[in-house]
Parts: structure tokens; sequence; C-alpha cells
């Protein structure tokens, strides 16, 4: 993916969730955190937060 847009349609790394973009908030990290308008239960819609890692900076190691 080489650029995010407002409005784009985007599916999350780990569960593959799909949704539109309506909010990106940039991180110190490099990464992006974005807010998804999602299908939620009954098909009503429903927010998701997601973090976009792009492919310069690799996979983030979960601590335990």
């Amino acid at each position: 993916m080489a650029t995010l847009k407002l409005g784009q349609r985007y599916t999350t790394q780990k569960s593959g969730v799909q949704g539109r973009v309506v909010r990106m908030v940039l991180n110190e990290t490099g990464t992006t955190r974005l807010l998804l308008l999602t299908k939620g239960d009954k098909g009503l819609p429903k927010f998701r937060w997601t973090t976009y890692v792009p492919p310069r900076l690799g996979q983030v190691k979960r601590s335990k």
C-alpha cells in the first residue's frame, strides 16, 4: 500500500477486518493509528481502531 487516504477501504493486517478509513493519527514510531468504520452486529455501523505498520518498519514485537 503506497499511501493511506481518508475514505479508502482498508483491511486490518492481523484479523482481516475491513472498513473505511475515517481518521488517521501519525505516531512518533512511524506507525499510523487508523479509525475504521466497519459493519458491526446486524450490519449496523461500528468504529474500530487499528494500527498500520508500514513495510519498512517490519513487524512490531509484542511484550508478554
